[in-house]
């Protein structure tokens, strides 16, 4: 009787340990793994970069000129204290007459900021055409335009200063292509720069 008790015994602790271990269907020494966490979110793009400002637009050839009752054609071009041109080009037909009208729409004085236009003869160039103003003694007196290089010029006005204008009158060359103007004032021929189209 006693040794059937001590079977039993021993049976019911086996048997209890497992389904002690069959419903716990893992170690106990084991972590449950993490439970199940949403699908974080994309990051959202960064804003893009304002687009860079535009430097402002030049005025077309067509805006420069207009063309008078006569048939002359009427062309103003502004100059200002950053040393720039506000027409880069105008357009003119060969053999026309041609008034050009030069406003300095700055107040610098023209021994500070003085503006000119000089329209060069074919193959002359804006740069070399500058350096050797200055080379052969180009002024305020002369207006930056040395006598003795005047037969390679087209048209040139004279030297002037803020606020005020100025007006030359030429007839435009026979020869269609482009033509360089620039002005003379020290340092201003390498940005001061533009063409005139004769058609």
């Amino acid at each position: 009787m006693y040794r059937v008790t001590t079977v039993s015994t021993g049976l019911l602790t086996v048997l209890a340990a497992c389904a002690l271990l069959a419903a716990c269907g893992q170690p106990a020494d084991e972590a449950p793994p993490p439970p199940a966490t949403p699908a974080e979110q994309p990051a959202a793009a960064p804003a893009p970069a304002p687009a860079p400002a535009q430097p402002a637009e030049r005025a077309p050839a067509a805006d420069a000129v207009s063309v008078d009752a006569d048939g002359v054609a009427q062309v103003r071009i502004g100059s200002t204290d950053q040393m720039q041109y506000t027409v880069r080009e105008f357009a003119v037909d060969a053999g026309q007459a041609v008034e050009l009208t030069l406003v300095h729409e700055g107040r610098l004085q023209a021994q500070v900021m003085g503006h000119n236009v000089v329209i060069l003869k074919k193959g002359e160039e804006a740069m070399a055409f500058g350096t050797e103003v200055m080379a052969q003694g180009g002024s305020m007196d002369n207006d930056y335009l040395p006598q003795g290089m005047r037969d390679r010029v087209i048209a040139y006005t004279r030297m002037i200063g803020g606020g005020e204008t100025t007006s030359v009158s030429f007839t435009a060359p026979d020869e269609p292509g482009e033509y360089v103007f620039v002005c003379t004032f020290p340092g201003h021929f390498g940005a001061m720069t533009g063409k005139m189209i004769v058609r």
